[in-house]
């Protein structure tokens, strides 16, 4: 039995005397957090501060959404299925009852032709302008006064037309995760009853904004359905694990208790969740379930009716430095991420370090204390010892080290090799739920109008900067088009205005109509519509041009890694200030795999350090790292034999990993070298249950992400998952066959009786 004294003994003596206290004072300071939570915290809704605003790219992007809000409207798409009719009918009954939504501020779906001068004619094909050139000055010459055709509506439209389109600003519901959530859902209850109306058409919503409140409302669904399912996964294994309901009950409310603890910290030192920080509670769960495991595994130890206090002293004994040590490594792998510029990430990685260690305080505190008065005797904490995870059936392979060992590093060196091939894609569309119908849209958009939502804004500061950008933009082979501001200087304008001087007739008057149609000079923002050109002109006079992607055979979406690179180096030889929503997904995407590859070598160098620190010796900390640095290699390999890429969701593997996977490794060698003779060598005493239960109810927490509908959280819970149990493997048959072969460490750990 451990001795009285050190940490273990005054902690053990505190909770056991006075379990009591312990429960007042964590009870109010979870209450007091709570509290502190609802009146504190606010959720930040904008994507843009996921990314440090001290970057360039995000300061332009930042910029230019304040210069010109109205480019990323919802975009409402129409298709008439053919019947151009019944399509315009719909949207002139749509946009009137758009405009009457409170949580709508502005409604542009064209404008009345005749608010447009008649030289916006050059918009035509230039054939079909000469032709509309021709006919009039020939009219005119025979002394006849032509009248153009100037009634009606000019529908905004795809650039094929063969869409319609309706630009929708929503007033935003600040303060909510999802600020254009009830925005998105009147504008689509409107398109709905107005389908009703006009069955013959197809309508749906879609923009920038509409996939990312889709892709929000998703997360937060995802995440709180996870959160439930890993409850009741953890539950099972550990009931199944512990032999009944009291210590599972017991460490769940415990666990609670250090999550509400969290909750304060997080509104006093951080004071907002945003969408990728919210899922830190699926986090805390996982991980935070493991500190009472251990403990719950050396209580099962100690003899049948041992005092309370003596129990526990053995307990934390056995169980302290290794929790301990696994608890800062973790917590230590989240706080690296701190260090990167993506600010989503690294505030997710802040609230979860520090969510890990009150959890640890509150196993060690409030979990204690509770089973002391729930049932003082130990016979009545843990009616029998369960063997159901123990490690057993590797006597096999501790007979043979060697050969154990040599078969093990091939395999995992081949992973190793094949690792080297994984591959990083940076495009969000393949994130996406496939149900979210913003989605949907956005891709008839693409496929039937021949525009895409992912293009790339230049912000032209004169006219003469203007033109040359949009003769530049239409040149390169990347670019299928340009809009926005670039409908001042349409294609073939220098030969339209030419035309345009030489084919007016004499004798027209400047205030005429048809003076307007043969003015050579260029087009002006004053010859549109407000609704038409406001958009692109700033108050300044500074004009947004919009690049748009022309998408190579075999490629379907602009984001893919093997398109965008080439898109962006073409384009920014041109504007090397280009912004957009297709560049900042570029540039974060980059600074997202740079910061996390630097994060996991960052990681693997503190989590060292901190075993380095914990054991002493430079052999206990290296072996410490097998299992993880195994199992990293497996994971890696099978996400290349799989098919699967690393995205910007799964990449956060890279550092985590490190940190979670290092606790089996831990442990292992603290049992190892409190127990050096007693097999399985590093898995005795009950640590061998304690790291397959840790790792089965870590992986499950991760694992209950897979259930997702957004591909990126499911993605994510599977190679945290995968990695975990993977890491187990390694641990579960290197490390017993490391120690086989390595002489056993001098002290008291070798006086343990064998086979315990």
């Amino acid at each position: 039995m451990a001795s009285r004294g050190g940490w273990s003994g005054a902690l053990a003596a505190l909770v056991c005397r006075h379990p009591r206290s312990v429960l007042v004072v964590a009870g109010a300071l979870a209450v007091a957090s709570l509290v502190l939570a609802v009146a504190r915290l606010e959720f930040r809704p904008d994507r843009n501060d996921l990314i440090a605003d001290t970057l360039a790219f995000n300061q332009r992007f930042e910029a230019w959404l304040e210069a010109f809000p109205e480019m990323t409207d919802f975009l409402v798409v129409v298709d008439p299925l053919g019947d151009r009719a019944a399509g315009e009918a719909f949207v002139n009954t749509l946009a009137t009852e758009l405009e009457a939504l409170p949580t709508v501020g502005s409604v542009a779906w064209g404008a009345p032709r005749d608010a447009f001068n008649p030289k916006t004619a050059r918009l035509l094909p230039i054939d079909e302008y000469e032709r509309v050139l021709g006919i009039t000055a020939a009219a005119r010459s025979v002394g006849a006064v032509p009248e153009l055709d100037r009634d009606g509506w000019a529908y905004l439209e795809s650039p094929n037309g063969e869409l319609l389109l309706v630009r929708v600003q929503p007033t935003l519901d600040n303060g909510s995760l999802n600020g254009p959530k009830r925005a998105l859902a009147d504008i689509r209850a409107c398109i709905d009853r107005t389908l009703v109306e006009h069955p013959m058409v197809r309508a749906g919503l879609t923009g920038i904004d509409a996939i990312e409140a889709d892709e929000t409302d998703a997360a937060i669904n995802d995440s709180t359905f996870a959160s439930l399912v890993a409850l009741i996964l953890i539950a099972g294994v550990l009931v199944t694990a512990l032999g009944g309901w009291r210590v599972p009950v017991v460490a769940a409310a415990a666990l609670l208790i250090g999550v509400a603890w969290s909750f304060g910290y997080l509104a006093l030192a951080i004071g907002h969740l945003q969408i990728l920080s919210v899922v830190f509670v699926v986090i805390l769960l996982g991980l935070g379930i493991d500190f009472a495991i251990h403990l719950a595994s050396a209580l099962e130890r100690t003899p049948v009716g041992t005092s309370a206090e003596r129990a526990w002293r053995y307990a934390f004994a056995r169980t302290g430095p290794g929790v301990l040590t696994g608890a800062i490594t973790t917590a230590a792998a989240f706080a690296i991420t701190g260090f990167t510029d993506f600010r989503g990430v690294a505030e997710m990685g802040h609230i979860a370090a520090a969510g890990i260690m009150l959890c640890l305080v509150a196993m060690y505190t409030v979990f204690p204390a509770m089973l002391v008065l729930s049932a003082p005797a130990r016979a009545d904490w843990i009616e029998r010892p369960a063997t159901v995870f123990e490690i057993t059936g590797l006597g096999v392979l501790a007979r043979r080290p060697g050969r154990t060992l040599a078969v093990t590093g091939v395999i995992v060196g081949v992973a190793a090799v094949i690792a080297t091939q994984i591959r990083f894609s940076t495009d969000l569309m393949a994130l996406q739920s496939d149900e979210a119908p913003s989605i949907e849209w956005q891709q008839r958009l693409s496929d039937r109008g021949g525009r895409s939502i992912w293009y790339g804004v230049s912000i032209a500061e004169s006219r003469a900067e203007l033109e040359e950008r949009i003769a530049a933009f239409r040149a390169l082979e990347t670019v299928s088009s340009v809009g926005g501001a670039a409908i001042l200087v349409p294609e073939d304008d220098a030969a339209k205005r030419s035309l345009a001087e030489h084919q007016r007739p004499a004798g027209l008057q400047p205030r005429e109509t048809l003076a307007d149609l043969f003015d050579p000079a260029p087009l002006e923002p004053s010859d549109f519509p407000e609704a038409i050109i406001d958009p692109f002109v700033s108050d300044d006079g500074r004009y947004a041009i919009e690049v748009y992607p022309r998408l190579p055979i075999g490629v379907t979406s602009p984001l893919d890694p093997a398109f965008l690179p080439v898109f962006m180096e073409e384009t920014t030889a041109i504007d090397s200030e280009l912004t957009g929503v297709i560049t900042q997904v570029a540039y974060s995407g980059e600074l997202i795999r740079s910061s996390f590859a630097r994060a996991g070598v960052l990681a693997l160098a503190v989590v060292f350090l901190v075993v380095l620190v914990s054991f002493r010796l430079l052999r206990p900390a290296l072996l410490s790292l097998v299992p993880v640095l195994g199992g990293f290699a497996l994971t890696f390999a099978m996400l290349v034999l799989t098919g699967r890429v690393l995205d910007l969701a799964s990449v956060v593997v890279l550092p985590l990993l490190f940190g979670i996977g290092v606790d089996v490794g831990v442990h292992a060698v603290h049992r190892y070298r409190q127990s050096p003779r007693t097999h399985p060598l590093g898995l005795a005493f009950g640590t061998g249950k304690a790291v397959v239960l840790t790792s089965l109810t870590t992986a499950s927490g991760f694992a209950a992400m897979m259930l997702a509908s957004h591909r990126g959280i499911a993605g994510l819970g599977f190679t945290l998952a995968a990695g975990i149990l993977l890491t187990l493997a390694v641990c579960v048959t290197a490390l017993p066959a490391a120690f086989a072969l390595l002489p056993a460490p001098r002290g008291r750990g070798a006086k343990q009786p064998e086979n315990r």
